[in-house]
């Protein structure tokens, strides 16, 4: 059985793979909270590291708990896995960004299409997914 491609899955799927390979060849991070709000509070969940040693914001509870909380669901899902590398488990957390994004890109183009003339929908879906 022949299925073709639609235009729409062909970019979803480049834009993907596009998101895969630049979370692949990324290299550290865009802000310390990345690191210091988000990581190490999994981390300290996953290890039982003193609190004293965490970052100030730790504490104070001032810090929203759903980023820390799915960084702990992917680390313990790999390390149920036997993945303890944690460059692995920062590509992890980037690929699963690539796929939210994704998601969220094609979840606003969608809503959007019935303001999109016709003869633009591709350009602007092509936007969409590359223009950034």
């Amino acid at each position: 059985m022949n299925k073709s491609w639609s235009f729409e899955s062909v970019v979803v799927l480049l834009a993907l793979v596009w998101m895969v390979i630049t979370a692949a060849f990324s290299v550290g991070y865009y802000h310390g909270d990345e690191h210091y709000q988000i990581i190490e509070f999994a981390h300290q969940k996953m290890t039982g590291t003193p609190t004293h040693q965490l970052a100030w914001e730790y504490e104070e509870q001032i810090r929203p708990a759903l980023q820390p909380t799915m960084a702990y669901g992917v680390f313990s899902l790999l390390e149920t896995l036997s993945v303890d590398d944690p460059f692995l488990h920062a590509f992890a957390l980037r690929c699963l960004t690539a796929m939210l994004a994704v998601f969220a890109i094609w979840f606003f183009a969608n809503s959007a299409k019935q303001f999109i003339q016709p003869n633009l929908w591709r350009p602007f879906l092509i936007a969409s997914f590359f223009l950034w």
